[in-house]
């Protein structure tokens, strides 16, 4: 069993990644930490952990002491001390911020106005983009998890630009975003009143993950890539859809794109490749690790569109924010890249309520954001009312069936009973 600890884990990605931890058969979380919530609960932080993670929020030293694997979720320029402390003590480190996703120190320092602390560190650092790297990935110990646009982008284009049927000049993404990917701390923009009803573009061709998507494109074509990428902000709280423009090689055909895209994520489990009349939407992606992606040809204009969607927190991963790092952290220390995400655990995630008194609506909405987007079978013992007996009932996208039904009486005596699911937990944070 690994012991993972979790440094910033009461900002948007450090909790998302406690959910996910918590049902990774090969992992458990050894300790949390928190410089503005320290010696808080964390299900005080976020009631939805209340039973599920109880946990201390304690300081940096230590969940690196208590920790096999340290994930970092810190702003940009607060990674590079603690995974020196990390490299030294022989633990696993995996930065969920920026400060080891840029190769080049002097596009770091022109993005983000720093400087590479230790070069050798970063000599030895991995960009965790599971779909592109995987190989480079194992062994590993000081992984960089990829950034949201900078996930979803690549992911759109990327078979066409390996395969050579677009040129790599011109390329343009245009991506929206929720408003958590600019993280918990709330500001003049995100402020509810003034998010409402609008939509906007931000940080147009100067956002910071412009060099990050072009240093993936760049490597995947093995040639400079230079894009063009203008975020917008939507009013919702998470999701990213990128939608990418190239311009289609003469004599290439849309039966020759779609057959690269086939063949490139043939082996994905969380890429989906829609049908051609469909278009990527992150209403379809909610609280999943998948990356669905749709293309289309213009052939008037001679572009390829193609339309990446993810779902996350902050929605930093390679379409796995925290996802994506107990993605990554798989190769290197896990057993299975798809483990614990999307019902993909062969693992049971266990929850045991205490004998109480409880109506069986009250049941139905305890154990409901448990089960979103899933159908799991359960068993249900309930006791003191003789016409209620052990039965197996499913919960699929709010509704409850099984072979008897609840009893008609307001409340039941419920005795302590253990609920057992095989998906990840997904109660919402956000």
């Amino acid at each position: 069993m690994i012991k993972a600890g979790i440094v910033g884990a009461t900002g948007y990605a450090g909790a998302e990644l406690v959910r996910l931890l918590s049902a990774h058969p090969e992992a458990e979380i050894a300790a949390v930490s928190s410089v503005s919530f320290e010696g808080q609960k964390l299900s005080d932080v976020y009631p939805a952990y209340a039973f599920l993670n109880d946990m201390i929020c304690e300081n940096q030293a230590a969940v690196v002491e208590k920790s096999d694997v340290i994930f970092a979720a810190l702003p940009h320029g607060l990674s590079q001390e603690l995974a020196a402390q990390c490299m030294a003590a022989g633990k696993a480190f995996i930065d969920l911020g920026a400060d080891f996703r840029l190769e080049s120190e002097d596009a770091y320092t022109e993005w983000y106005g720093g400087t590479f602390l230790d070069k050798e560190l970063h000599a030895q650092s991995v960009y965790g983009l599971p779909e592109f790297f995987r190989d480079k990935i194992k062994g590993k110990r000081l992984i960089a998890n990829p950034g949201c646009y900078t996930t979803c982008s690549p992911l759109a284009i990327a078979p066409a630009i390996v395969n050579g049927l677009v040129s790599t000049k011109g390329i343009i993404c245009d991506c929206k975003s929720g408003v958590t990917g600019a993280g918990r701390k709330p500001t003049q923009g995100n402020h509810f009143p003034e998010l409402n009803e609008g939509f906007h573009a931000y940080k147009v061709a100067c956002h910071r993950h412009t060099p990050e998507i072009e240093q993936t494109l760049s490597k995947l074509s093995g040639e400079d890539v230079t894009i063009t990428f203008v975020p917008h902000l939507l009013p919702v709280n998470r999701g990213i859809l990128a939608t990418v423009y190239a311009d289609v090689k003469d004599g290439v055909t849309f039966a020759d794109i779609r057959k690269a895209y086939e063949d490139y994520y043939k082996d994905e489990f969380f890429v989906r490749l829609l049908d051609d009349d469909k278009c990527a939407d992150i209403h379809n992606v909610r609280y999943s690790n998948f990356c669905d992606i749709s293309i289309h040809h213009d052939a008037r204009a001679g572009k390829l569109v193609a339309c990446a969607a993810i779902h996350r927190p902050d929605h930093r991963p390679p379409r796995l924010l925290a996802a994506a790092a107990v993605g990554s952290a798989p190769l290197e220390t896990f057993s299975l890249e798809t483990t614990s995400i999307n019902g993909a655990s062969d693992r049971c995630h266990i929850l045991t309520l205490p004998y109480t008194s409880v109506s069986p609506y009250y049941l139905y909405i305890v154990m409901q954001p448990l089960l979103h987007n899933s159908t799991t079978y359960f068993p249900l013992c309930v006791g003191a009312n003789p016409c209620v007996r052990p039965s197996r009932v499913a919960l699929s996208s709010g509704m409850i069936r099984g072979k008897r039904r609840f009893p008609t009486r307001a409340h039941t005596q419920v005795r302590p009973y253990t609920w057992i699911t095989r998906s990840t937990p997904s109660f919402h944070i956000i």
